[in-house]
């Protein structure tokens, strides 16, 4: 991103013109010819005696050859020659993400990365006290948030970004989402409402107003509130998978087909998950079994629940006769099985150890590791109640002393 850089007027095109000011000969035209691998070469052993701008230029060179850890090392030294600048505290805090995000992606240890992800966290929100009207800070650690759905931080930054920059879209949209993941019933009826004011041909707003009601336990109004949504959006990927899965509850398999095939090349794994039921249910079997075997590589994180279903459905085929069916399931199972877990990048932070990131009071830091988030979410309430407090650090970000 350009941060630094731009800010200070050392774009590609005026290099040549400032190469001429103090400057060590050489280190702005490698820069300006994208020679990186020779910028750090010639000059990451004689860091120390670069003036401000050209240790820019040699951080943002080792960005461009992903060498995360001499990167962040420049960009700590340039703040401490220009202490508690926003922009540099943004760039550390990108830089600090990408080398987590990168080594949680190739499937290394947490040692590896926990140093990151603390200077991450920590940069955002220190960025955000030193200019807290600049708006991509928040937004970064928002999705951050997201990543690791981190609840109570996401819906803190969500109240205080509304405060700041008053009620956008995307910023209503998201305390939506996160009142709702967090159970509140009430608040969440009211910021999705807002949303769908706000985003009208949006229907994400109305099915978590929906999914709030199920949470309270009425299931035939959050049907009814469903059934209401589909018919205003009927191609929905969303609407159509919780469509289907009531229609599968029901056991009313013929209308979950029918609804289902909508989704079939959807990405949502219930969707498939349902949809290959629906056929086998349906008794159309080679249908079943087709979609079966399209299905595998795309179900990854429900791979289990997949194959258990068809597993269980064996002895069925056996029992009516259809001994072919049942051999080509059951090779396609053991195919299936053997087919590795393939985790989106997306998804992969909210696996690794960062997905943690809910934190408790300091007394009550228990083994959560395995847990679901609703678990965890639970333990902390109980925690709560018991006397114990929890401020979103959101609220109350690092402290760092004005220039």
């Amino acid at each position: 991103m350009c941060i630094l850089i731009c800010s200070l007027n050392l774009k590609a095109e005026s290099l040549s013109d400032t190469s001429s000011e103090n400057s060590k000969p050489g280190i702005f035209e490698l820069y300006r010819s994208k020679n990186f691998k020779s910028l750090v070469d010639f000059y990451g052993s004689s860091y120390a005696s670069l003036s401000y701008k050209e240790l820019i230029l040699l951080g943002e060179a080792y960005k461009n050859i992903k060498n995360y850890d001499r990167h962040i090392k420049i960009l700590k030294l340039l703040d401490t020659k220009k202490p508690n600048y926003f922009k540099i505290h943004l760039a550390i805090a990108q830089a600090s993400r990408q080398k987590a995000y990168d080594l949680i992606y190739a499937g290394e240890e947490y040692k590896t990365y926990s140093q990151a992800l603390t200077d991450m966290i920590e940069y955002y929100r220190s960025a955000i006290t030193l200019n807290p009207t600049n708006i991509s800070a928040y937004s970064e650690l928002m999705s951050i948030y997201k990543d690791q759905e981190n609840i109570p931080e996401g819906l803190a930054l969500a109240k205080t970004m509304i405060k700041e920059f008053g009620e956008k879209p995307t910023i209503v949209l998201d305390l939506c989402e996160w009142t709702r993941k967090y159970g509140l019933v009430a608040q969440t009826q009211k910021s999705c409402a807002r949303a769908a004011e706000l985003s009208p041909q949006n229907a994400i707003p109305l099915v978590n107003i929906a999914l709030a009601i199920k949470d309270a336990g009425e299931q035939e109004k959050y049907q009814q509130e469903i059934f209401k949504i589909y018919k205003d959006f009927p191609n929905e990927e969303a609407v159509v998978d919780l469509i289907g899965e009531i229609y599968m509850e029901n056991k009313d398999y013929l209308n979950a087909e029918k609804t289902l095939i909508k989704n079939k090349n959807s990405k949502i794994e219930n969707s498939r998950i349902n949809l290959a039921a629906a056929f086998y249910e349906n008794e159309n079997f080679d249908q079943a079994l087709n979609y079966f075997i399209a299905s595998c590589p795309v179900v990854n994180e429900q791979r289990k629940k997949f194959l258990r279903y068809f597993e269980s459905r064996l002895r069925r085929l056996e029992m009516a006769g259809e001994d072919g069916l049942s051999f080509k399931f059951q090779r396609e199972l053991n195919n299936c099985r053997a087919t590795p877990v393939v985790i989106a990048q997306e998804n992969k932070i909210r696996f690794s150890h960062f997905s943690e990131g809910i934190r408790l009071p300091s007394d009550a830091k228990t083994k959560i590791e395995g847990q679901t988030l609703a678990e965890k979410r639970y333990n902390y309430e109980q925690t709560r109640k018991k006397g114990n407090t929890y401020t979103p650090t959101t609220e109350a970000p690092v402290n760092i002393p004005s220039q």
